[in-house]
Protein backbone atom coordinates (compact mmCIF):
# COMPACT_ATOMS: atom_id res chain seq x y z
CA UNK A 1 0.00 0.00 0.00
CA UNK A 2 2.94 2.44 0.81
CA UNK A 3 4.28 2.28 -2.89
CA UNK A 4 0.85 3.04 -4.14
CA UNK A 5 0.18 6.01 -2.08
CA UNK A 6 3.42 7.28 -2.70
CA UNK A 7 2.79 7.12 -6.62
CA UNK A 8 -0.58 9.34 -5.60
CA UNK A 9 1.13 11.79 -3.39
CA UNK A 10 3.72 12.46 -6.66
CA UNK A 11 0.91 12.36 -8.87
CA UNK A 12 -0.79 14.89 -7.15
CA UNK A 13 2.20 17.27 -6.45
CA UNK A 14 2.96 17.08 -10.05
CA UNK A 15 -0.35 17.82 -10.78
CA UNK A 16 -0.20 20.96 -8.48
CA UNK A 17 3.53 22.14 -10.35
CA UNK A 18 1.85 21.26 -13.62
CA UNK A 19 -1.33 23.85 -12.91
CA UNK A 20 0.84 26.81 -10.93
CA UNK A 21 3.15 26.44 -14.52
CA UNK A 22 0.10 26.51 -16.17
CA UNK A 23 -0.98 29.60 -14.51
CA UNK A 24 1.96 31.30 -14.64
CA UNK A 25 2.96 31.29 -18.50
CA UNK A 26 -0.66 30.67 -19.93
CA UNK A 27 -3.09 32.53 -17.93
CA UNK A 28 -0.56 35.09 -15.94
CA UNK A 29 -3.60 38.06 -15.78
CA UNK A 30 -5.35 35.40 -13.57
CA UNK A 31 -2.70 34.53 -11.71
CA UNK A 32 -1.83 37.62 -11.00
CA UNK A 33 -6.04 38.61 -10.14
CA UNK A 34 -6.34 35.60 -7.82
CA UNK A 35 -2.89 37.03 -5.61
CA UNK A 36 -0.13 34.77 -6.84
CA UNK A 37 -0.88 31.67 -4.56
CA UNK A 38 1.60 29.46 -2.83
CA UNK A 39 0.87 25.92 -3.67
CA UNK A 40 -0.97 25.41 -0.24
CA UNK A 41 -3.15 28.39 -0.65
CA UNK A 42 -3.99 27.62 -4.33
CA UNK A 43 -5.23 23.89 -3.64
CA UNK A 44 -6.98 24.51 -0.12
CA UNK A 45 -8.00 28.08 -1.33
CA UNK A 46 -9.04 27.47 -4.81
CA UNK A 47 -8.87 23.79 -5.79
CA UNK A 48 -10.85 22.32 -3.24
CA UNK A 49 -13.70 25.22 -3.08
CA UNK A 50 -16.51 26.59 -5.40
CA UNK A 51 -13.87 29.35 -6.18
CA UNK A 52 -12.20 26.69 -8.95
CA UNK A 53 -13.78 28.56 -11.74
CA UNK A 54 -11.48 31.61 -11.01
CA UNK A 55 -9.10 29.77 -12.39
CA UNK A 56 -10.12 29.28 -15.63
CA UNK A 57 -8.63 25.89 -16.08
CA UNK A 58 -11.39 23.54 -17.49
CA UNK A 59 -9.44 20.10 -17.51
CA UNK A 60 -6.95 20.39 -15.02
CA UNK A 61 -8.64 22.01 -12.02
CA UNK A 62 -11.68 19.30 -12.48
CA UNK A 63 -9.67 16.73 -12.78
CA UNK A 64 -7.34 17.74 -9.28
CA UNK A 65 -11.14 17.93 -7.69
CA UNK A 66 -11.69 13.91 -8.80
CA UNK A 67 -8.06 12.92 -7.93
CA UNK A 68 -8.20 14.22 -4.89
CA UNK A 69 -11.58 12.46 -3.71
CA UNK A 70 -10.34 9.25 -4.80
CA UNK A 71 -7.36 9.60 -2.85
CA UNK A 72 -9.38 10.32 0.36
CA UNK A 73 -11.40 7.46 -0.36
CA UNK A 74 -8.13 5.15 -0.90
CA UNK A 75 -6.87 6.85 2.20
CA UNK A 76 -10.20 5.74 4.22
CA UNK A 77 -9.87 2.17 2.75
CA UNK A 78 -6.87 1.97 3.84
CA UNK A 79 -7.52 2.65 7.30
CA UNK A 80 -10.63 0.55 7.40
CA UNK A 81 -8.67 -2.76 6.11
CA UNK A 82 -6.15 -1.66 8.62
CA UNK A 83 -8.60 -1.96 11.87
CA UNK A 84 -10.07 -4.60 10.28
CA UNK A 85 -7.01 -6.95 10.14
CA UNK A 86 -6.25 -6.07 13.77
Amino acid sequence: MYPIAAVAAILWLGMVGWLLHRLRTKRASTYEQIGRPDPFTLVFGFVLTPQWRKLNEPTIVPLMRVYFVFCLLQFVAWIVVCEVAH
